[in-house]
């Protein structure tokens, strides 16, 4: 039963000992692109924290408030608008005959979206964000759509540069978007919130049209965005997209209710220390993550030889993960510390708990990105519901009886229920699928 197992073990991680296997190391996509989008999803997270350093110098409290909300709002209106089509054109992208009308059917669609919802969402912010209802007829109306619709492309053309395998040009993005708004900060500082707003979404925009002038005409020749919308991308890639779209959602539906949960069952201050927690050991779950899309954009390039590549990924990111989770163990408290110490009193459980659960993290996302890979869309909806329900059901459940603890013992306890039986089946390949498979099929042609 296990007879396949020891030839996927073969795929081994080599330390590069000289400048050619350093050149061959890096050569290879599947590292390349890893290392790319950790520089793209570290550097951006670094200058960000810089970046409300500076604008504390030069705006109120008041005033960094106003505009921290108008960015949250507006990353969750992005994330809505893409409908997973970043999933779609990473798995179909790379066989598709016409992918230039492919890209910009998907941008066509997310343009449509996220206008929709930002103009819902300035429309009635009276009934769902009161504090934020001044938006509405001011200056801020304008700036607010057009900062929600790029900053959704902007995202989803880093999808597009991890389906070309090119994930250094995420990088570049994400650093010139980054580097910029600490340019900007001063010299809008005399319109208040709104000069910070603009510091932050016009190095959004530059960002996007690089990305949409330069980027994507060297990657795609003669490529130009014109509005379109192809019926096979509402067909086939839009329900191969939405599928992951619930996924997703469903994955994300304990880090939105669980705070919501802690500050009805306990208090305002422990749902602080569960955040600050949960945020800290988020920084772990990046690592797979980032490795994971690369291996999806391997996968979709090339079938074959999927579980061996698969496990070279995991093997890849546990080295990333251990040296990460050493250090959360070592220093984890003292980081809190820098929150205060009722922080550190109360967070490091649930922070070691919630680190923990990257392991089986791991094995959890690689193999619904196999799954994804291979258009099972449904397996990773079902996995997904499972480790919300449980992780929901159990912080329910215990937090009365033992606090913000249980939240983590849930997330955690939900992770590995599904992650054995996950870890089994990518380490033993699919008895009814060749190791030679054909990925015409997969062509929306």
């Amino acid at each position: 039963m296990f007879k396949e197992v020891p030839k996927i073990m073969n795929a081994k991680i080599q330390i590069p000992r000289s400048w050619k296997e350093l050149k061959e190391h890096f050569g290879d996509p599947l590292y390349r692109n890893s290392y790319f989008l950790l520089l793209a999803t570290a550097i951006p997270s670094i200058l960000g924290f810089v970046f409300w350093m500076i604008a504390a110098r030069f705006y109120t409290p008041s005033e960094i408030g106003i505009v921290a909300a108008l960015i949250s709002a507006i990353t969750l209106l992005a994330g809505f608008s893409r409908l997973g089509l970043e999933f779609g054109i990473i798995r179909y992208l790379p066989n598709e005959p016409k992918k230039r009308e492919l890209i910009n059917s998907c941008l066509t669609i997310i343009v449509l979206v996220s206008a929709l919802l930002a103009i819902i969402f300035i429309i009635g912010s009276n009934l769902w964000t009161p504090s934020l209802s001044f938006i509405k007829g001011s200056k801020f109306t304008p700036l607010f759509i057009v900062f929600t619709v790029l900053f959704a492309l902007t995202l989803f053309q880093q999808a597009e540069f991890a389906a070309f395998r090119r994930a250094e040009f995420t990088f570049f993005q994400a650093l010139t978007s980054s580097s910029l708004k600490l340019v900007l900060i001063p010299l809008f500082a005399s319109l208040g919130s709104l000069g910070l707003f603009i510091a932050w979404g016009i190095p959004t925009i530059i960002a996007m049209l690089l990305s949409l002038f330069v980027f994507m005409p060297y990657l795609c020749r003669g490529y130009f965005p014109m509005p379109r919308v192809e019926r096979r991308v509402v067909n086939e890639m839009f329900h191969f997209s939405f599928g992951n779209y619930i996924a997703e959602n469903l994955w994300y539906l304990p880090n939105r209710l669980l705070p919501l949960l802690i500050i009805s069952l306990l208090s305002a201050k422990m749902t602080a220390y569960f955040y600050i927690a949960w945020s800290i050991s988020s920084v772990l779950y990046v690592i797979p993550g980032v490795i994971g899309t690369s291996l999806f954009a391997e996968g979709s390039y090339n079938r074959e030889n999927l579980r061996g590549v698969t496990l070279k990924a995991i093997k890849f990111a546990y080295l990333f993960l251990i040296l990460a989770l050493i250090g959360v163990f070592a220093l984890g408290d003292k980081l809190l510390l820098l929150f205060g110490k009722s922080y550190a009193e109360n967070s490091f459980d649930l922070l070691l708990i919630l680190s923990l659960t990257a392991i089986p993290f791991t094995f959890v996302h690689f193999y619904a990105t196999t799954e994804r890979i291979k258009r099972r869309v449904k397996n990773i909806i079902v996995m997904y519901a499972l480790i919300a329900s449980f992780s929901i059901g159990v912080a329910y459940v215990l937090l009365p009886m033992i606090g913000i603890v249980s939240a983590g013992l849930g997330w955690l306890f939900g992770h590995i229920i599904v992650a054995f039986p996950a870890g089994l089946k990518m380490l033993r390949g699919d008895r009814n699928e060749s190791n030679h498979v054909s990925d015409k099929s997969s062509s929306l042609s």
